[in-house]
């Protein structure tokens, strides 16, 4: 597996009722995303996922 890094730049505020919102800056990505929670900047910062592609299995007469 290769990792590869990654810079994010995060503007972060407190709420009153000590909730966590702010601005989510990707580098090389051309507009922020707004977050609020940790939660959801936590899953911000997680990488995409990808989709495996399907396994195609041979059935037993295919192989003989």
């Amino acid at each position: 597996m290769t990792r590869l890094p990654r810079r994010y730049i995060i503007d972060l505020e407190q709420t009153p009722d000590d909730r966590v919102e702010g601005m989510l800056r990707r580098e090389g990505a051309p507009e922020p995303v707004p977050f609020s929670g940790w939660t959801e900047l936590l899953s911000l910062l997680e990488p995409p996922r990808t989709v495996a592609k399907p396994v195609s299995r041979q059935s037993s007469d295919q192989k003989r």
